[in-house]
């Protein structure tokens, strides 16, 4: 292999630094340093009218942030500060009559002063739709608000302070600098001739395996296997419910109970759920992986083999895991790895740090492990030199798509991401031809057609919500922890950050989430850093092309700090993705087997060979069992899946000679909670579990729609957290009391602990004037509230409540002896997909001012049906027309074959 000279060396430097450059200055921007705080100051205005007025800062992008008021004053302050084009001010009609001074700071300098009296003549007025119950008027800033701004900022009213700017290009003088230095003493101090540049060259040569009996690979295929199972029980401690903690016990397993009890016990398929978050959507969110079989069928071995439906997820992850080691392996012998080597591989990557730690509390996670390998298997046959077949396009789109509906899109999209990477790499290094790649082509046609219904309807649902791109955080912090294992290094969670609360102490030491096998690791870095040395060329890249997607994952999961994760950010659907260091598993497993190979062709070259394999035999299946040992959730509660509710607790808010009402909770953070009795609190998506209906519930994307931020926002004010607006609507006045009678909110389930919960003093003042204690246990009380609106009933008579019933698609209401004809009201927020039927017949849905579902029924209707029913009709058409795509790719294939 041919070194690079100092020329080119300096070259590469200059194109690092280049790109470092404009990576910083991209990432600078988009988290607005340099911006200016914005306030406002009105005054002469008094509480009552501060309390009604409303100020957005509007981004360039749409979007609408609130500026806070600064209690006690007269001032509106921005609490998050961003590049901001435009203020809108909501104000009440009177204020426009009264001259009250009006003034616009913007980094300490004033930008505007007028009165209000003047603002119809010299702000923009907002018209205002038709639908809008809003009595303020609105008004957007004018021009003259704006400060002379170079062309990179137009248009931009708050920035930019040119200070980070300039300390970004002293950064990359500094490392221009240095990188000349290192340049040149690395030149002098390595030699053409140098000894460990000729193993490391070597090593990066292909070799051809060593064939090895059938026997041997099945011993350590079966060895690593009791490996794993050895180290699954020393991860759970031997303990029942083991892979049952975090969110799979607040949030997924609830609904994934509710939807398998649904379709195999009822023979209803689920698509909703009436008792968390008003009626939320599940199955179309796709992160309950409700449409992917091996959930059913991991409930049916649980509850109808062992009887005991609780194991539902422990057998999903255990399948999961299992097998992904045994596809792994299959990998890794198929690539040329020796079965020693291809049975550490494997554990490597199934017992990475990443899966000990995260299929507790993801069950998603788990199909990670299957999945992927499997992939790579399919698309390692391009590189065979025998036919394809339609067969082998068609497994490869069975594995594509079943990946996608099983769980996370996330995960799929950045397997598809390197898979595609690995594809190039092989079509640089003249492994593939064209005819190859379109049978991968039409193998990802078939897996597009085969999760496009549930990827339509997935959009279709987030198409609304806030949801920005987060690459802050990533895996430098542990990079030493790749390496080594604890107590030998400390590293903290690379979501915490300094100065959180003392309940997040555990995460500050969380080294074994980041560990993987030290040997192929390490030996793989090694082999990148001699990209700076050799120029590799097209035989060594296909050699090596492995390694060369472990480097990409790894740059990636660094977040910011690598600069690629900022760029993919840019792309749609990854603007969507957060928490980049989520690429672990894959930096795990292509540093698996490329550094495997690595080692592979050292042992083919060394006089010790058998006494180093058998050294690494020993070490490393310890090591990772110990990893996995020591290895522990994010967070995780006493209480096992799930215990009775108390029935004192019952027999109040699940009485059946009353009509049903809805409940609400509040508790605590789960890692503040050191005792039995969670589970009581009904927090989160607990309460799907006994049918109790509850106004919130546990579900980052869901909670993000409009109609679910608009009824928090009628409940809390809260400047902790963002609030988005799109619409002219400005934040609705927080009126707790008001609608929790309107939400038919009846019964209050405080914990121990609640009180710690930020944004919530106007809903406790509610709480303690307007409620009366009925019920207090050790760690919990219930409260009871008057007054409230019944889950169903006619509209302008809720004294007297209509009887309904929910299930797993919506819910049924019978309208019995008031079937007079009217408007009912049902307390379920109105859906887009939420659709109603009046004995059969479908009758359109309106909603109220307060976001529910209302319903027009005539004289003598008896039963009004809510059912929740996606638009699976136009992913079935993609998947039709993905499907015939990819035919006619496959017949392309066929005649470049023939030819």
């Amino acid at each position: 292999m041919v070194l690079h000279s100092v020329k080119q060396n300096l070259g590469l430097l200059v194109l690092f630094l280049f790109v470092f450059l404009a990576i910083r200055v991209q990432v600078a921007a988009d988290d607005c340093e340099g911006a200016r705080p914005i306030e406002v100051s009105l005054s002469g205005i008094s509480d009552a009218d501060a309390s009604r007025i409303q100020i957005f800062a509007q981004s360039p992008l749409a979007k609408a942030r609130p500026l806070t008021h600064l209690p006690g004053t007269d001032v509106w302050r921005q609490h998050f500060t961003f590049w901001t084009h435009a203020l809108r001010l909501y104000l009440p009609p009177e204020l426009l009559q009264k001259s009250h001074p009006l003034t616009i700071t913007i980094g300490g300098e004033q930008r505007f002063s007028a009165s209000t009296a003047t603002i119809q003549t010299s702000w923009k007025a907002v018209p205002k739709p038709t639908e809008s119950s809003s009595e303020l008027v609105a008004f957007d800033s004018p021009p003259e608000i704006s400060a002379p701004q170079s062309p990179l900022f137009r248009g931009v009213i708050n920035g930019p302070e040119l200070t980070p700017f300039l300390e970004i290009l002293g950064q990359t003088l500094g490392l221009l600098v240095l990188g000349i230095i290192a340049v040149l003493l690395g030149h002098r101090a390595l030699p053409p001739r140098n000894r460990a540049l000729r193993l490391v060259s070597a090593c990066l040569r292909e070799r051809a395996p060593l064939p090895q009996p059938k026997s041997t690979e099945r011993g350590y295929a079966f060895a690593g296997l009791g490996v794993l199972l050895l180290a699954l029980v020393a991860l759970v401690h031997g303990q029942r419910y083991g892979f049952v903690h975090d969110d799979n016990i607040t949030q997924f397993f609830p609904v994934i109970l509710q939807g398998c009890e649904s379709l195999l016990q009822h023979g209803v398929f689920p698509t909703y759920n009436p008792y968390q978050l008003m009626g939320a959507p599940t199955t179309t969110i796709g992160t309950y992986a409700l449409t992917y079989p091996p959930t059913y069928m991991a409930y049916a071995v649980a509850n109808y083999i062992f009887r005991d439906r609780y194991l539902t997820l422990d057998i999903f992850v255990l399948l999961h895991l299992v097998l992904g080691y045994l596809a792994t392996f299959t990998l890794a012998r198929r690539i040329g790895l020796r079965s020693s080597l291809a049975m550490m591989a494997a554990l490597s990557f199934v017992l990475c740090g990443y899966f000990c730690v995260y299929t507790r509390g993801w069950f998603y996670m788990a199909p990670v492990a299957l999945w992927t390998p499997l992939l790579l298997r399919q698309l390692h046959r391009l590189t065979d030199p025998k036919p394809l077949c339609w067969r082998w396009a068609a497994s490869t789109g069975i594995v594509i798509g079943l990946y996608f509906h099983a769980g996370n899109a996330q995960m799929w999209s950045y397997t598809l991401l390197l898979s595609v990477a690995l594809v190039l790499l092989w079509k640089r290094a003249g492994r593939l031809t064209r005819g190859r790649l379109l049978g991968a082509l039409a193998g990802l046609l078939i897996g597009l057609a085969l999760a496009a219904p549930l990827l339509i309807t997935q959009a279709a649902e987030v198409v609304g919500i806030d949801r920005e791109a987060n690459v802050k955080t990533g895996t430098l912090r542990g990079f030493v922890a790749l390496l080594l294992p604890s107590p030998l290094v400390r590293a903290a969670h690379p979501g915490i950050e300094p100065g959180a609360p003392k309940v997040w102490n555990h995460l500050f030491n969380f080294a074994p989430l980041y560990f993987c096998s030290p040997a192929f690791l390490g030996a793989g870095l090694l082999a990148l850093a001699s990209l700076f040395t050799f120029r590799w060329d097209r035989r060594c890249v296909g050699a090596n092309a492995w390694l060369l997607c472990g480097g990409l994952a790894l740059v990636l999961s660094l977040g910011e700090n690598g600069g690629l994760a900022q760029l993919f950010a840019q792309l749609p659907g990854f603007n969507k993705f957060q928490h980049w260091w989520k690429l672990l598993p894959f930096v795990a497993l292509f540093f698996a087997l490329g550094g495997a190979l690595l080692v592979e062709r050292w042992l083919q070259i060394t006089r010790r060979a058998r006494l180093t394999e058998q050294w690494m035999t020993g070490i490393v299946p310890i090591l990772l069992v110990y990893n996995a040992f020591i290895s522990q959730p994010m967070m995780t509660i006493p209480d096992k899946p799930y215990p009775p509710l108390p029935s004192a607790v019952r027999a109040l808010v699940l009485n059946p000679k009353e009509p049903q009402q809805r409940s609400m909770a509040l508790a605590p953070w789960l890692p503040e909670w050191k005792e039995p009795g969670f589970v009581g609190s009904l927090s989160q998506n607990i309460a799907t579990i006994y049918g109790v209906p509850m106004l919130e519930g546990y579900d980052p994307l869901v909670e993000k729609t409009p109609l679910n931020v608009r009824l928090k926002d009628r409940l809390y004010r809260s400047t902790t957290f963002k609030r988005v607006r799109q619409d002219f609507d400005p934040i609705p006045i927080v009126a707790p009391l008001e609608a929790l009678h309107r939400y038919g909110v009846r019964w209050i389930i405080l914990t121990e602990g609640h009180e710690e919960l930020k944004g919530t003093y106007a809903l406790d003042q509610v709480i303690t004037t307007h409620t009366s204690l009925r019920l207090r246990l050790t760690h919990t009380s219930v409260f009871e509230l008057s007054g409230s609106d019944p889950l169903a009933f006619v509209e302008d008579i809720p004294e007297h409540p209509l009887p309904i019933a929910f299930d797993a698609t919506g819910a049924k209401v019978e309208l019995g002896k008031f079937s007079e004809g009217g408007t009912v009201v049902v307390n379920l927020l109105a859906r887009e997909r939420l659709h109603a039927f009046v004995d059969g017949k479908p009758t359109p849905i309106t909603k109220d001012a307060w976001d529910r579902v209302t319903v027009k029924t005539q004289t003598g209707a008896k039963r009004l049906t809510l059912r929740y029913e996606p638009n699976w009709g136009k992913g079935f058409f993609l998947s039709g027309c993905l499907l015939l795509s990819a035919a006619g790719v496959l017949l392309s294939c066929r005649k470049i074959h023939t030819a």
